[in-house]
């Protein structure tokens, strides 16, 4: 059996809008023994992504921007396994910035359609991964939930924002199933 390693990246998700609206398959996902997911999330006046994803990916803290250099060396897909995959919706900047760091991992970009038809490309190539029967570590970074944050509110309140959370719940179904 093929052993994968699932990283879906999201930007501006708030988990008191998950709870509010129809996200039946994020709810599922959280209560999965198999699956690892936390509530706990520090906030700041200006968050700065770009540096803040590299964190995620290298294990480092409180990295700066002028530290990304270093983190060409640590990103940890070159550290684990070549050949890693990483597809990235809508986000030209990370783009640039993973591709660059990365020297093993194939990077996909979808940038050809709206930030919706852009993640649901990236999703659907998710599920082609996954059912690929060779070791892997896929990283799925969807840009719609915080496009849409940023244009409409990131709350309850905001119709269009809720929406966002329930599309991308229907794509993690396709994933999960």
């Amino acid at each position: 059996m093929a052993k994968r390693l699932l990283m879906l990246c999201i930007d501006g998700v708030r988990s008191d809008c998950v709870m509010y609206g129809n996200c039946k398959n994020i709810k599922r996902l959280m209560s999965d023994k198999n699956s690892e997911y936390t509530l706990y999330c520090k906030t700041i006046k200006r968050t700065i992504s770009i540096p803040s994803w590299y964190s995620i990916l290298c294990g480092k803290e409180n990295i700066k921007t002028d530290s990304i250099r270093f983190l060409i060396n640590n990103i940890f897909l070159n550290k684990i396994r070549e050949y890693s995959r990483i597809l990235i919706s809508s986000w030209q900047e990370f783009y640039f910035l993973i591709n660059d760091a990365t020297t093993k991992s194939i990077v996909e970009f979808y940038n050809d359609k709206d930030i919706n038809g852009n993640d649901n490309d990236v999703i659907k190539r998710t599920c082609e991964l996954i059912e690929e029967k060779d070791d892997k570590i896929i990283v799925s970074y969807l840009k719609n939930i915080d496009n849409t944050g940023h244009d409409y509110g990131f709350n309850f309140q905001s119709e269009k924002y809720i929406k966002a959370l329930e599309n991308f719940d229907e794509g993690l179904g396709e994933i999960m199933d």
